[in-house]
Parts: C-alpha cells; structure tokens; sequence
C-alpha cells in the first residue's frame, strides 16, 4: 500500500478539520486542503514515506471510529462471553473489500457485482475485538442549470427556465460491531459522513443487526440502549463540555433552536438563552443537542469530537420517549470515541 493511496482514503471521508490532530500527533505537515497535500504527497515526500505504517493505522483508526451514526446494547452477561467467542472465531471475507483494506475501494471499481454486506476487517486490541462490514453505498447531489446554458432544447423542455441535475456517486461504507472485553455494551457504529441521510445510516444499522444475528445464530440486539435521558443530562451538566447547538420546547408549544460557532459561547451560558428562559413559568424541555469537548492531543495539537443526539420536538410531549442512534463524529483517533462514549453512557444512566 502506498503512502499516496493512503492520503486519498483519508482525503475521501475525513473532515479536513481532523486532519489536524492526525498530522500533528505523526509530525507531518498538510497544505492548504486534502487536494494539496494528496498533490503534495505524489511527490514523494520522504517525511510522509517514512510514516507510511502510523498512516496506516491512523487511516484503521479511523474506519473504525469517524464519523458514526452509534447504537448501543446492553447483552446479558450469561451470554457475552459465548458472544466474544463467535465473533473470535469470525472468519474475513475473501474479497475485493477485505484484499484492500484500510485503503478504500476506488468508485471505479465498484461498478460491478460486489458483496452486499461482507467481513472485511477483524481488529483486535486489548480493550476488544471490532469486526468490518464493508459494503457499497450510493450518494448523490444536485444542481440547478439555468435554460440559457443549454442550446436546442427539445420542445417539451423549452418552456422550463430551470433544470435540476442529479449525479450519483458509489462509495464504500464501513460499518463495525464492537464487542470490548471488559464491558456488556456492545455496538453498531454506522457510517455517517458529512452530508448523508439519517434514514440510509439507520438502514444499515438494521442490515448490519440482521447480518450478524444470522452470522452467529442469534440476536443479541435486542436490548437497546435509550439515549434521550442523556439529552437533559447533558445540559444541566454545565461543566462537561460545550453546547453548540440545543433544541427546546417553552411552554405554550414553541419551538426553539439555538446554535454556537464551534469557538463561540457554549449555548447553556450564552447571555441571549439565559435571559430568555428566565422570564419563563416551566422549565424547558430540550430534545436535540450537541456537544463538542475539546481534548489536547500535544502541545501543538488538539481534537474536537462532538456527539448529536436528535430527538424530535413531539418527544417532548411523551411519558418515556425513546432514541436509540447518536452521532459521535469529528474524532482524531480511538482515544477520542472512546472519550465520548464513556460520558454518553454515564449520562444514560
């Protein structure tokens, strides 16, 4: 594997404000963007070569914690050591996705027949065994082309002034189950990256949970953890963390949502959100926030990974409301997820 072929899977799903902290902690330089320091990169830059390996296992790092939409189970302890057991004796699967990981598989050469769902990776370390669904997904955009840009136009398409264009894009998606060694929570981190559909994540949540049940002759995702308690926990916690975006509902059935720069003013404190809820006869009752804790890596460096819990507003109005996905993105490393998770679940609790 090559260095070169190793910054173009980071350039095609990390965030470029990542980065930072990964180059930093391997004592790399970047430029300006990931185009440039990928065209920086093909030059043969001896500084990157010699770090080929922590590249690679930062690029591991990072397939396996960046940017996931996050289940998780709470397995009976009689069962969580047949669990481990199985998963151990887990066998990759011989293919195009498992011949090149960590390296992505290029969109070229996902036009043709590729397994659905298949075993790519198996990484064990000493706090648990994390098993990699890979799988080909599809993205798209759009974009508006005005009438003038277009000549001869056929007659049932000169009357429009405006034309919308759709592109779709293959991708290869990484999904993993993580089963650790000294917990009975396991989970399902889904690929999120920037820009996609909830819906498609939750999706493949659901066809990661029937994969492996079928995998192991068993379901043990049955008992899911329930995030929402976590959400007002969250923001009554002044100290841990900052809120960079709330949603709330007031009495009389209005609906509020505030927002922070990721370098403002956390929303709990800020002047305009405390003035307005103290003129208020019932407390509010929050639904949606994210928060981002900021974590020092070294003395040049640092990372900013967040958590999304985003409840709906009507949830509000229901005797025991229900969420079961989180989104844990922006992380620079396994240490960072691992930050994350640990408060999240303290604050299910």
């Amino acid at each position: 594997m090559s260095t070169v072929e190793i910054i173009r899977s980071f350039r095609d799903r990390m965030p470029w404000s990542v980065s930072h902290s990964v180059f930093s902690d391997l004592e790399l330089g970047r430029r300006a963007n990931w185009d440039k320091t990928l065209a920086h990169a093909e030059t043969g830059d001896e500084s990157y070569e010699e770090k080929t390996e922590d590249l690679l296992d930062a690029l591991t790092e990072h397939l396996l914690c960046g940017e996931k939409l996050v289940r998780f189970y709470e397995v009976e302890k009689e069962k969580i050591k047949d669990f481990r057991r199985k998963a151990e004796n887990l066998q990759v699967d011989d293919n195009i996705f498992s011949d090149k990981f960590p390296i992505l598989v290029p969109e070229n050469e996902l036009n043709g027949p590729v397994p659905n769902l298949s075993v790519s990776a198996i990484h064990k370390n000493e706090e648990g065994i994390a098993i990699v669904l890979s799988s080909k997904r599809y993205t798209y955009s759009r974009q508006k082309f005005l009438k003038d840009q277009f000549e001869d136009l056929p007659p049932e398409l000169s009357k429009y002034n405006e034309f919308i264009g759709v592109s779709y894009k293959r991708y290869e998606a990484f999904d993993v189950l993580w089963i650790p060694n000294n917990s009975s929570v396991i989970e399902i981190r889904a690929d999120y990256p920037e820009g996609k559909e909830a819906t498609q994540v939750v999706y493949a949540i659901n066809q990661a949970e029937i994969f492996f049940s079928k995998k192991f002759g068993e379901d043990y995702f049955q008992n899911k953890i329930n995030f929402f308690p976590a959400i007002d926990s969250l923001y009554k916690s002044r100290d841990d963390g900052k809120v960079i975006e709330l949603g709330f509902m007031v009495s009389g059935a209005a609906q509020k949502l505030e927002k922070s720069r990721r370098d403002g003013t956390c929303c709990r404190v800020e002047a305009y959100h405390l003035s307005g809820i103290q003129g208020l006869e019932l407390p509010i009752a929050v639904y949606r926030i994210v928060v981002m804790w900021k974590r020092p890596h070294n003395s040049n460096s640092y990372s900013r990974p967040e958590v999304g819990i985003h409840g709906r507003s009507t949830q509000t109005a229901e005797p025991s409301p229900y969420l079961t996905e989180i989104a844990i993105s922006r992380c620079g490393s396994l240490e960072d997820y691992n930050f994350v998770r640990d408060r999240i679940l303290r604050h299910c609790h």
